[in-house]
Order: structure tokens, then C-alpha cells, then sequence
């Protein structure tokens, strides 16, 4: 998993306990299943574009807002 990739699944955490929200609640929103969505935040199984564009829709955040959050992040890390 890339620098980035690991930054914008933290993200989502992140974002997943400030709604308060569980891998359940995220899955019962998309296609995905709580293993799966469980998976692809853990970095067990690489997380695609359209796998992130799915979570974030599902907790309401595009995921463009998603990235520009973590961009400061990787800046100051360079």
C-alpha cells in the first residue's frame, strides 16, 4: 500500500469515527460487505479508486475532500 493510499485509508477512518460509524454501517450504505470494506481500510486488500469513491460516498464526503485532507499530510512529510 502506497504513502498516499495508507494516508486516505486512515482518512476514512478518521472520518468514520467523527460520524461515529462502523465498518457495518459504512457496508449497509454500499455494495461492499463489512469484510470488505473492513479489508481495504486494514490494507489487507489494495484499496482502488472506485473502492474509495464507494466509501466516501457512502459516509458523504466526496472523494475529492478526502484527498485535500491528506495533502497537507503528505507535504509537510516530504
Amino acid at each position: 500500500m502506497s504513502n498516499q493510499t495508507a494516508a486516505l485509508a486512515l482518512e476514512i477512518k478518521a472520518e468514520m469515527t467523527r460520524q461515529q460509524l462502523t465498518a457495518a454501517d459504512v457496508a449497509a450504505k454500499c455494495p461492499l460487505s463489512v469484510s470488505q470494506v473492513t479489508r481495504r481500510l486494514a490494507g489487507t486488500v489494495d484499496l482502488t479508486v472506485a473502492d474509495a469513491l464507494t466509501i466516501t460516498d457512502a459516509l458523504g464526503v466526496p472523494l475529492y475532500k478526502m484527498l485535500a485532507r491528506i495533502a497537507p499530510v503528505e507535504a509537510s512529510a516530504a
